[in-house]
């Protein structure tokens, strides 16, 4: 979370929600830091951040109910820190209310997220569900998404993605307190790699690109999950919970990641009603993501991206597509 100072006066608090793992306890991932580091540059804004503590609570977009949060004070330079050991969304909410920090965030940024999250991704993308619990809790929040590549992208392209969209951070944060930012909105930016060679803004429609998927049987002894067989007291097919690199939309994210195991297992339930337990036998299947669908041009998310343009969509309770929110969205980035 951040917040301006100008006049004077305190400057108002933003909340910086990433999520991603901050490894061994501790938020050092340079996406965090180069945002926190941009927010902080000319004194402009005060920075709060709340994360998860841990990847494994980025299976889910659903918020925790009805259960005990245990958060952690991390040392951070340049801004006052927690980590969460709920959902990201968890995270969100918490951070917004009013247990956490002194005052309640005036803008929440979601990112900067290490991979695109354009089309069809947007429906289980972890980023967009914190933006959009920041929506309906009254507080403007925006999505930065760095459209990462594996063994292509450099951490250093974080630090020059977030000063690039400074400007439209320090909009925001002004706008909110007096109202004036877009209301029923949040905006979900992507930024293209290498980004040195970006061309600039472009406000664009949510697009339906998604990725093609394959699925083809593999030998036991290759799986990352062991061989064997285990019992049971249930008849049926189970499939092994999954964490979010083993999921499709996750792995179209990564140029280099096309390669995912998923667990199967083949249940045989004991006879005649008793209670022995049953005997499952394994079988594994191997994801590969073959490419990333697109079907459009550069006037929606995904197409923008691709073509070396920094996206900027509008998401909210209205329709996107909406002649005029795009209009109004390009006059912002304009004015900003």
């Amino acid at each position: 979370m951040a917040s301006s100072a100008e006049g004077g006066f305190a400057p108002p608090p933003s909340l910086v929600s990433n999520l991603k793992e901050a490894l061994k306890g501790r938020l050092a991932r340079e996406d965090v830091e180069a945002l926190v580091r941009s927010l902080r540059s000319g004194g402009f804004c005060n920075v709060y951040v709340c994360a998860p503590q841990s990847e494994d609570t980025e299976i889910s977009t659903s918020t925790a109910k009805q259960k005990t949060l245990e958060v952690c004070h991390v040392d951070f330079e340049g801004a006052t820190a927690f980590e969460v050991s709920g959902l990201p969304i968890d995270c969100v909410s918490l951070g917004l209310s009013g247990v956490l920090f002194s005052k309640k965030p005036s803008l929440v940024i979601c990112g900067i997220s290490r991979g695109s999250n354009c089309g069809f991704h947007i429906f289980s993308s972890l980023s967009i569900a914190g933006a959009r619990q920041a929506l309906v809790s009254g507080v403007p929040s925006l999505v930065l998404s760095l459209d990462w590549k594996d063994m292509e992208s450099h951490e250093d392209e974080f630090a020059a993605a977030a000063d690039f969209c400074l400007p439209l951070i320090h909009a925001a944060v002004s706008d909110s307190q007096t109202g004036h930012f877009l209301n029923g909105f949040f905006l979900n930016i992507n930024l293209p790699t290498p980004f040195s060679k970006h061309k600039g803004f472009k406000i664009t429609k949510q697009g339906t690109s998604r990725p093609r998927l394959n699925w083809r049987a593999v030998p036991s002894h290759k799986s990352l999950f062991g061989m064997g067989s285990c019992k049971q007291n249930a008849i049926g097919v189970r499939v092994a919970e999954l964490g979010l690199a083993a999921s499709a939309v996750a792995a179209a994210r990564r140029a280099n990641s096309s390669l995912k195991n998923v667990e199967v297992e083949s249940v045989a339930g004991p006879t005649n009603g008793s209670h022995v337990p049953a005997t499952r036998k394994k079988q594994h299947f191997r994801m590969e993501v073959a490419e990333m669908v697109r079907e459009e041009d550069d006037s929606y998310d995904f197409g923008a991206l691709q073509d070396g343009f920094v996206s900027v969509t509008p998401l909210g309770s209205r329709n996107d597509s909406d002649v005029d929110l795009l209009r109004r969205v390009a006059d912002w980035v304009a004015g900003s």
